[in-house]
């Protein structure tokens, strides 16, 4: 069960961890060419969006080179 409540790793309602799959690292990965656990942090961060995690790596310069981001 994903919860929608910002970068918190778990939901202040159920309790439960957020599930990140291998298939949204790998997603991220192949945007960002970013390692997996930045990646996961990222997708952690941006409660499981893709386009949201590789938005956050972007502006922290993570995975491909700043002259490629811009």
């Amino acid at each position: 069960m994903r919860c929608g409540f910002g970068g918190e790793e778990v939901c202040p309602l159920s309790g439960e961890r957020k599930q990140i799959t291998g298939e949204q690292v790998k997603a991220v990965r192949r945007q960002t060419g970013a390692g997996a656990i930045d990646c996961r942090k990222a997708l952690e961060a941006a409660g499981g969006d893709v386009a949201r995690a590789v938005e956050y790596l972007r502006e922290r310069g993570i995975g491909t080179p700043k002259r490629i981001w811009t």
